[in-house]
């Protein structure tokens, strides 16, 4: 997973232009309760909505973060795991060797 930072204009808002003259073909809506409060709340939703969004991502990006973290420290462990198995099994083979090799000595001495 990758990780790539933005930096997002909020204000001014960024949209679409539109030419002199194009809303002339437009109706006249009249605003209830008032063009200029309407514009002024919904330009609050905005930037709220941008500032949850960006929120929301870096929660994601953390948990995202965290999930490969412990995704490589699992596949770590696996391996330390698989090391230490080899090992054990290897120091109980010799072992095992060890006593038989002593068991058949010690018969041996006792035999002749």
């Amino acid at each position: 997973m990758t990780q790539k930072p933005q930096v997002v204009q909020v204000l001014p808002a960024t949209g679409v232009k539109l030419a002199e003259g194009e809303l002339q073909a437009h109706w006249d809506y009249i605003y209830e309760p008032g063009a200029d409060e309407l514009l002024d709340d919904v330009l609050m939703r905005y930037i709220e909505s941008q500032i949850y969004r960006g929120a929301v991502e870096n929660f994601a990006c953390e948990m995202a973060a965290k999930m490969v973290a412990m995704r490589s420290a699992t596949d770590n462990a696996g391996e330390i795991i698989d090391g230490l198995q080899l090992k054990y099994n290897k120091a109980r083979q010799a072992a095992i060797t060890q006593e038989i090799s002593e068991i058949v000595g010690g018969a041996a001495a006792v035999s002749s």
